[in-house]
């Protein structure tokens, strides 16, 4: 059904209830061909990915040596902010929270600056 239907039916699925900003038609269209991609051979790494991420992970999160910061927007309905604020703490991490941000809006204002900061 995604291969058929415009960028925005796969958007919709990484974007909140009502999200106030608009997703520029070239990453929708990066999204949509970056999903069907990741479904395009088999459905199990798919699969394989939601369950890996429902079950423990067996990691001593407190142990980790490296510094960690985490992306995350406060309208993100994919994976609430509780869960990222957990997980940062788990792991001494450092929180950088995007106001209004989705799923995708998260990542589409973020990776300019994380690109930046590791120089690419």
């Amino acid at each position: 059904m995604a291969t058929r239907r415009d960028p925005s039916f796969v958007v919709s699925q990484y974007r909140g209830a009502d999200p106030d900003t608009p997703i520029d038609e070239q990453v929708a269209a990066v999204v949509k061909a970056d999903f069907l991609e990741a479904v395009a051979n088999s459905r199990q790494g798919v699969v394989t990915e939601f369950r890996n991420t429902a079950t423990e992970w067996e990691i001593e999160f407190s142990a980790l040596d490296v510094p960690i910061v985490i992306w995350h927007g406060d309208n993100d309905t994919n994976v609430p902010i509780e869960n990222a604020q957990q997980f940062a703490e788990e792991t001494n991490g450092a929180l950088r929270v995007t106001e209004n941000g989705d799923h995708l809006q998260t990542l589409v204002e973020s990776v300019p600056t994380i690109c930046e900061a590791w120089g690419k």
